[in-house]
């Protein structure tokens, strides 16, 4: 109880030295400076002189460490569709045959994946830049996925052949309607 009574007589001397000071047209940094000397919230600002004079600098603030590096994802290359092919009936297998032209000449087999299913075909040329797409879904008939194959010719075309599962089957069109 002592140390409350305490605390309300300097609450209340501080007050009175406040009106005082606000009297004589004094700011209440000044006035908190006068009535708490070093231990008042602004004393560093009202040391400002000396340090100036000293050179003292307030201490400098620490140098943020870092903590984790992350790594930029990189980016997702554009896919771009071939839509320029042909292809041919020829027998027991079908022939489809993509240009190699442009962005596309001088690709290798190496970058060249292509996924055969039974009613469908997929070539994926992959690029640094860049990803050229062609894809057939449904295939106008079954293929045997066993023996399809893809080659590149030495005229610059990607040449894929499909074997049909029936010999019989005739491909007026690569897509089914």
């Amino acid at each position: 109880m002592t140390e409350t009574v305490a605390a309300e007589e300097t609450l209340g001397a501080e007050s009175d030295a406040l009106r005082v000071l606000g009297d004589n047209a004094m700011s209440k940094t000044e006035a908190s400076q006068q009535i708490k000397g070093t231990q008042s919230y602004y004393y560093w600002h009202g040391d400002a002189e000396r340090r100036r004079l000293t050179g003292e600098q307030p201490v400098p603030l620490p140098t943020p460490q870092k903590i984790m590096v992350t790594h930029e994802q990189p980016k997702e290359k554009r896919v771009k569709p071939i839509s320029t092919f042909s292809f041919m009936d020829d027998g027991d297998l079908v022939k489809v045959y993509i240009p190699l032209e442009a962005e596309l000449a001088g690709v290798s087999m190496e970058q060249v994946e292509v996924e055969f299913a039974d009613r469908a075909l997929l070539a994926t040329i992959e690029l640094p830049e860049c990803i050229h797409r062609f894809s057939v879904e449904p295939l106008a008939h079954t293929v045997d996925t066993a023996r399809c194959k893809s080659s590149i010719t030495k005229s610059g075309k990607l040449v894929l052949k499909l074997y049909k599962r029936n010999p019989l089957d005739r491909w007026a069109k690569l897509r089914s309607s």
